[in-house]
C-alpha cells in the first residue's frame, strides 16, 4: 500500500509543473548540413555495432564480433589495420590521457593496444583469474590504474595500466555494483547495490569509510571537494557524507521512488526522475525542488548539456524533450521516433543534438530549432567527435557510416 500512496505522490507532484510543447520542426534556418562521408564494410558483427573514436576524431575503431578489431581512418575511410591480438573482442575504450592507446575487451579478455607502435602491449585472459564475466569499467584521471567489475564473482579489481598487475580488490555481495576513481585517482568509491558504499585505497584496497544509507542507493559519487561523498537512494533522498569520519553531514530530497538521477556538469543542479515522467530539478546549494518538468509520456533517463543550459528527458514511446535549465521553458519536443529512444546527446559546444534508437538517428540544430535529419539507415549506436565535425553511426549489413556535419 505504501508503495502505491508514493507513486501517487509522485504523479501527482506539486503546482506549476512545466509541460514540454511541441515546436515546429524548422524553426529556423539551419546553422548546419549532415552529408554522408563513407560506408565502412564489414565494420560490425551485430545490428548494434561496437566502436570507439579517438579524442582527436581521426581514428575509429571497430569490432566485427569474430575476428580482430580494426582500425580505421576516420577522416577518409579507409581501413588502417586489423590489431592482431584482439580476436573475438570489441574496442571498448581510448585512454582519456593517451588516445593511441586502444583497450579491446570480451566478457573474457582484455587487451591493451598501442598504435603509435602498431603492437599489442598486454593482454589478460580474465576467466582464468576472476571467472567468466567481466567488464571493464575505465581508466583513472591519470590513466595510470583501471577498474574490471567481476560480476559473477562479486568483486572490483584494481590494475595498473603500465604492467597490467592486479594491485588491489573489493568484495560486493549485492549484484550492479558501480565503481569510480576520485580525481586525484588515489580513491574509489563503490556502490555495492545495496544500502552499503564503501570508499577505498585504489593501491591497497584499504578501507577508508564506509556509508550505510537507510534506502537502497541508486547513485555514489564524489562530491566537488576531496571531503565529502554524496548518495542517492531509490527513495529519493540526497545523503552528503564526510570522507574523513564516515558520518552524514545532511539530508534533503522528497519520498518519490526514482530510476535515473544526475548532477549538472557545474554541480548547480540535481535532476531526478521516476516512473510519472516527472523531472524534479533541485538547487543543490539551497537543497530545495526548483522546479518540476514533464514529458507527456514516462521518461526514462534525463541528460544535462556540458554548459548546464539544457536539460533532455527521453520516454518509453520515441519522444525527446528539451528544456532550458534556467527557467524550465521548453527548446525542443521530439516525436519523430516510433521506438525507444537509447540515448540523447549533445555536441560539445551544445549547438547539436542526436537522438537515437531502433528505428532512426536524428539530428537536432539547436541554435535554429531546426530538424536537420532523419538517417534511417543508420543503426545503434551514434557519437559525435569532440569538436563536432564528425557522426559516426551503425549502419545496415554489419556496416559503420561515417557522416559530415558542416556549416
Amino acid at each position: 500500500m505504501l508503495w502505491r500512496v508514493i507513486f501517487l505522490v509522485c504523479v501527482l507532484g506539486y503546482l506549476g509543473i512545466t509541460q514540454a510543447q511541441p515546436l515546429p520542426k524548422n524553426a529556423g534556418t539551419p546553422a548546419f548540413a549532415i552529408r554522408q562521408r563513407a560506408v565502412l564494410p564489414e565494420a560490425s558483427g551485430t545490428d548494434k555495432a561496437s566502436m570507439a573514436l579517438s579524442a582527436d576524431g581521426r581514428l575509429l575503431a571497430t569490432g566485427i564480433g569474430r575476428g580482430p578489431v580494426k582500425l580505421w581512418d576516420a577522416g577518409s575511410g579507409q581501413l588502417i589495420a586489423e590489431l592482431s591480438g584482439t580476436e573475438g573482442q570489441s574496442p571498448h575504450i581510448f585512454s582519456q590521457v593517451d588516445d593511441r592507446l586502444l583497450v579491446s575487451t570480451s566478457l573474457k579478455s582484455v587487451s591493451l593496444y598501442d598504435l603509435n607502435a602498431m603492437k599489442l602491449r598486454w593482454y589478460l585472459k580474465l576467466d582464468n583469474l576472476l571467472g567468466s564475466l567481466n567488464l571493464f569499467r575505465g581508466f583513472s584521471p591519470d590513466g595510470e590504474l583501471f577498474i574490471i567489475n567481476s560480476e559473477g564473482k562479486g568483486k572490483v579489481t584494481v590494475w595498473e595500466t603500465k604492467t597490467a598487475r592486479m594491485l588491489a580488490s573489493r568484495h560486493c555481495s549485492e549484484p550492479f555494483f558501480k565503481s569510480s576513481f576520485s580525481q586525484d585517482s588515489k580513491t574509489i568509491l563503490t556502490s555495492c547495490g545495496g544500502r552499503k558504499s564503501i570508499l577505498w585505497d585504489a593501491r591497497t584496497g584499504n578501507t577508508i569509510a564506509e556509508f550505510s544509507s537507510p534506502a537502497d542507493v541508486l547513485v555514489a559519487m564524489f562530491g566537488p571537494d576531496a571531503e565529502s561523498v554524496t548518495t542517492i537512494t531509490m527513495n529519493g533522498h540526497v545523503i552528503v557524507w564526510d570522507t574523513a569520519s564516515g558520518q552524514m553531514k545532511n539530508s534533503w530530497g522528497r519520498d518519490c521512488q526514482i530510476f535515473y538521477a544526475t548532477f549538472s556538469p557545474d554541480r548547480k543542479v540535481l535532476a531526478t526522475v521516476g516512473w510519472s515522467g516527472i523531472v524534479d530539478l533541485w538547487d543543490v546549494e539551497n537543497q530545495k525542488l526548483s522546479r518540476q518538468l514533464r514529458i507527456s509520456r514516462s521518461a526514462t533517463h534525463v541528460n544535462f548539456s556540458s554548459d548546464s543550459r539544457f536539460l533532455t528527458a527521453n520516454g518509453h514511446t520515441g519522444e525527446v524533450a528539451v528544456w532550458n535549465v534556467a527557467d524550465g521553458s521548453p527548446v525542443l519536443n521530439i516525436t519523430e521516433h516510433r521506438k525507444d529512444i537509447d540515448y540523447v546527446l549533445f555536441s560539445s559546444d551544445n549547438n547539436l543534438l542526436v537522438s537515437y534508437g531502433a528505428d532512426a538517428v536524428n539530428v537536432w540544430d539547436l541554435v535554429s530549432k531546426a530538424h536537420l535529419a532523419k538517417l534511417t539507415e543508420a543503426t545503434l549506436p551514434a557519437f559525435l567527435s569532440n569538436d563536432g565535425k564528425l557522426l559516426v553511426t551503425g549502419g545496415q549489413k554489419k556496416t559503420v557510416i561515417l557522416w559530415e556535419v558542416t556549416p
